[in-house]
């Protein structure tokens, strides 16, 4: 009996597709099984084996918590957690509003206190992250009065166009 796949290049390409399209989909399913995190390797001292975390992944406890679970199972040691993104904290701060994605949450949850608990219990390092210069998304100005945009707008530095009239400068005298 001949192998038609043999004698036709292109059946012998799509099969050579549909087995690779199987190995790839039998991959994608035995990762998703419960306990199919391949186990890492201890981290040898000092090592810093660190997951940057935005923002957004602070909302909640539960985020949080599956965010240090699957951190620690990927064997990632220390976590880098961006907790002031617009002017505005994901953590108690008496100098900044808290951030207006948190407003679905209790008034003390602490989305920094609760990371730095839930990494501990799992022996891992917390760092915070902050951004120092930005304040707001033009899309979607802030409307508390406290936040740093509408509290000193003359903090405030623009872009101006070429051409575009620049402010006067006060004479020091």
């Amino acid at each position: 009996m001949v192998n038609r796949t043999m004698k036709n290049p292109i059946l012998a390409g799509k099969h050579l597709w549909l087995a690779a399209l199987a190995s790839l989909v039998v991959t994608i399913l035995l990762a998703d099984l419960p306990g199919a995190v391949a186990a890492q390797p201890q981290a040898r001292e000092n090592e810093v084996r660190a997951l940057w975390v935005v923002r957004n992944t602070l909302t909640s406890p539960a985020r949080i918590h599956t965010m240090v679970e699957s951190a620690a199972q990927a064997g990632f040691n220390t976590l880098i957690v961006q907790v002031r993104g617009r002017g505005d904290a994901y953590y108690r701060s008496r100098w900044e509003p808290r951030a207006i994605e948190l407003n679905d949450q209790p008034l003390d949850f602490d989305p920094l206190a609760a990371t730095i608990s839930e990494a501990h219990q799992r022996g891992l390092k917390v760092h915070a992250w902050l951004n120092t210069s930005l304040l707001a998304n033009l899309d979607s100005l802030p409307d508390n009065p406290k936040h740093v945009f509408n509290a000193h707008p003359e903090w405030l530095a623009a872009p101006r166009r070429p051409g575009a009239e620049q402010p006067a400068i006060q004479d020091a005298h």
